[in-house]
């Protein structure tokens, strides 16, 4: 009996010490801040959040082996909330933010994938970590409840979020633009 109870004990303490390394205890802090001026190859996606992450991937992989094109900071652009819209008709656009080292490369890559500019505006913006999957899924437990009350108490209308997922700085982030004059706009 004690030895079980020992057992139980010790994957319960790993299971909280993975949930706490993926980022359950992380602070959710939004900031009203200038973010933007990025260019974003994509594509769209029309059904459940929950299946972009292939889409994704396919596109990285086709960017770094078509076009050796090595791709850090990966993104989605949510459009619809989950709850109020069905499943199946979900909107986002998902992809990878071109480094700037690729930008002459534009008109030329324009031919191949969809591309649009994420201007800079004014945005509320938040950081989490991002270590592995879990992280992701925390981040919309977390994340989003923060977002819509702060967009609320605030007075802004709702808008898209995009989930910008930065490999090499093990973070993600949550950006809502708040400029009802600006938007996410289509080059392609």
């Amino acid at each position: 009996m004690k030895k079980a109870v020992i057992i139980v004990g010790l994957v319960i303490l790993a299971i909280v010490a993975y949930l706490g390394y993926s980022g359950l205890f992380a602070k959710v802090q939004f900031e009203e801040k200038k973010f933007g001026g990025e260019t974003l190859v994509y594509e769209e996606h029309i059904g459940d959040y929950s299946k972009v992450g292939p889409v994704m991937d396919a596109l990285y992989r086709r960017l770094k082996d078509e076009d050796n094109i090595e791709a850090e900071v990966g993104f989605g652009i949510y459009y619809d909330k989950p709850g109020e819209v069905p499943k199946d008709q979900l909107r986002s656009e998902v992809g990878c933010v071109l480094p700037e080292q690729y930008l002459g490369e534009v008109e030329a890559l324009g031919l191949k994938y969809k591309l649009k500019e994420f201007p800079e505006q004014l945005c509320l913006v938040a950081e989490l970590p991002y270590r592995n999957t879990t992280s992701i899924m925390l981040g919309i437990f977390k994340a989003y409840p923060v977002l819509a009350k702060m967009a609320e108490e605030k007075g802004y209308p709702p808008n898209a979020v995009m989930e910008r997922y930065d490999i090499k700085n093990k973070r993600i982030q949550y950006i809502m633009p708040i400029e009802p004059a600006e938007t996410i706009e289509t080059q392609s």
